[in-house]
């Protein structure tokens, strides 16, 4: 049990104790008084009395009853009836029931045990030993409700609690709004995934009690009439909170929600890693958005995940579009995972071209999805899917193994020159037999490693930097090179960059398309080009379209272009005529001009 766990739960069972509902049930009134006077006296204010047995069950039911002093010997309904109703109950079956008798027969307390009492009290009652034994059985019970319905890391209360308490409130105020709001933290699966659980979790609770503080500020909590906000918080899920609020109009909502974004998202350093998080709201309404706690839970979930997909650090209200949309992503996610074995995948290959002289230096290897010859979506939607499913690993070993495949085609052909570019992906980078499935591929086609570059995206180098370094290095010595896909999008530094053992940066394609009217972006791309020489790295310029882009990029010595300018992306065999054309265009012309070079198949 971590301190924080053991403050928290060390104040929650003292309020919890003296807040308890007690239920007396015992036929002499003059018992039931007595033990309620001893009660008062030790700050127990909350107590109902029964001499009625008969009452008793119905009692319990209508009233969240915390602990009950029951009498065994009374007319109509005995204490050991009373014991076996409750027992057959799974709601009552943990209620502490301290039995009252004055009864010395051991026979008689052995069957109450047998039936399910938590403690003894002899008649006429001790004062002392009522409050010691009502503290000790309260105290239990709370631990109990402690583990059950509170999370041990963040110590807020969990998705089982979240549900009763708006199960409760849905139920009794038919006619009250209420909003939901489901909370993700965007960063925590990457950061589980590269560094570690420990420190994921360490992130983790670090925003809860940013988020627990957010929501006990004056401002918010006067503006909603509630003392304690923090309540009506819960983790829900591994990396999601939710929280309710009654009659919140969805002005307010918005202004709760752009204050929790602007507080969660900042830079946190846990462990020595510094980690950027922030978090995608989603928001929904009751009864409008739902009328079960169950639909009001899915709706902001689903507002959640789509304000994650418009990039995160935003919130999203739920609209009967978001669900459309996740309909169709779901019938897509089934689709997805038949594609495989389908034989629905295929790969095109985007020129890498030197602009200095026209030559075709290499391929891009980049994934397609048709069914019945067909195009289902784009590489963005149904690449993101698979890797939130996990089917990136299978697909991306699949495109890998093609690439290489289609690479000693080429090269037997008589392009020995040429060179493979792959896309990987963060998950099949960590993938345990990712350097296996690296030679498994080279064994199985018979490639020249040295001719293959993977590329990953500067949020791959998040995690371990030795253990990155050590990998990197492995696939380094397969002669296998190195390039970070989509630079400048990403949180690299120069500092940080230089550790690596990279060979190549690509430019983003959202640097190159506003030029050369955009200063900005201008001199984006020139200080992307002075780390890559201080670096001694290759520079790609991906997205070129014009010739003013290309000339440009050739008065900055950028070593490497591809884009529409020379040729989308293709089929491997428009791709080897291609190939074919370019060669023939290098025999005959001693230096031929950039645009000479292009072939649009």
């Amino acid at each position: 049990m971590t301190d924080q766990f053991a403050k928290l739960l060390n104040k929650d069972l003292i309020e919890r104790i003296y807040d308890s509902l007690f239920l007396l049930v015992d036929d002499e009134a003059l018992v039931t008084d007595f033990i309620q006077l001893y009660l008062e006296d030790k700050g127990f204010n909350n107590i109902m009395s029964l001499t009625q047995s008969e009452a008793a069950i119905d009692t319990i039911k209508n009233h969240p009853v915390d602990i009950v002093l029951l009498d065994l010997v009374m007319p109509k309904v005995s204490g050991f009836e009373i014991l076996t109703q409750l027992r057959k109950h799974s709601q009552f079956q943990y209620l502490p029931v301290i039995v009252l008798t004055s009864s010395t027969d051991a026979q008689t307390k052995l069957r109450a045990l047998e039936l399910g009492a938590t403690d003894f009290l002899a008649k006429p009652v001790d004062p002392s030993e009522l409050v010691l034994r009502v503290r000790n059985c309260l105290t239990v019970r709370a631990y109990q409700t402690q583990l059950t319905y509170y999370d041990p890391l963040t110590c807020l209360p969990n998705r089982q609690l979240f549900i009763q308490r708006l199960t409760h409130i849905v139920s009794n105020n038919k006619s009250q709004s209420l909003s939901i709001f489901t909370i993700c933290l965007d960063q925590h699966r990457r950061v589980h995934n590269t560094l570690g659980p420990l420190i994921a979790d360490e992130l983790l609770s670090a925003v809860a009690e940013n988020l627990a503080a957010t929501c006990q500020s004056a401002d918010i909590t006067e503006r909603l009439g509630i003392t304690d906000l923090t309540r009506m918080l819960a983790r829900t899920a591994p990396d999601e909170f939710s929280l309710m609020l009654p009659s919140c109009e969805p002005d307010c909502c918005a202004q709760l929600a752009e204050k929790i974004n602007r507080s969660l998202s900042h830079k946190y350093v846990v462990d020595d890693h510094e980690i950027f998080a922030c978090v995608s709201i989603g928001i929904a309404f009751y009864p409008r958005d739902g009328e079960s706690p169950n639909q009001l839970i899915k709706s902001a979930s689903a507002a959640s995940a789509y304000a994650r997909k418009q990039g995160g650090n935003l919130y999203k209200f739920y609209s009967a579009d978001i669900d459309t949309n996740d309909k169709k992503r779901l019938s897509l996610d089934t689709a997805l995972r038949k594609a495989l074995e389908n034989n629905e995948f295929a790969l095109v290959y985007q020129p890498k071209v030197d602009p200095s002289n026209g030559k075709v230096i290499g391929a891009e290897a980049l994934l397609r999805w048709r069914r019945f010859g067909l195009n289902v979506s784009s590489p963005e939607v149904f690449i993101s899917m698979a890797e939130e499913n996990g089917l990136i690993v299978p697909i991306g070993e699949w495109a890998f193994n093609q690439a290489c495949k289609q690479l000693s085609i080429w090269h037997h052909q008589g392009f020995s020159h040429l060179s493979m570019a792959v896309n990987v992906s963060a998950p099949q980078f960590y993938e345990p037999n990712f350097l296996n499935n690296l030679l498994k591929a080279k064994q199985t086609n018979n490639v020249n490693l040295n001719k293959i570059t993977i590329e990953i995206t500067e949020s791959t180098l998040m995690g371990d930097a030795e253990t990155l370094i050590e990998k990197l290095n492995v696939i380094k010595d397969f002669g296998v090179e190195i390039s970070i896909d989509d630079f400048g999008t990403g949180y690299s530094s120069l500092s940080y960059l230089k550790r690596f053992p990279i060979d190549e940066l690509k430019i983003d394609r959202s640097f190159i398309e506003d030029l050369p009217s955009s200063a900005s972006d201008l001199s984006i791309v020139k200080a992307i080009v002075a780390m890559a020489e201080s670096l001694q790295l290759r520079l790609v310029a991906e997205g070129v379209e014009t010739e003013d882009q290309l000339n440009i990029l050739q008065s900055l010595n950028c070593a490497c272009v591809q884009g529409y300018y020379y040729s989308k992306p293709v089929s491997a065999e428009d791709f080897t005529r291609y190939l074919i054309h370019n060669q023939a265009t290098q025999t005959t012309t001693q230096e031929p001009s950039a645009p000479d070079a292009r072939i649009n198949p």
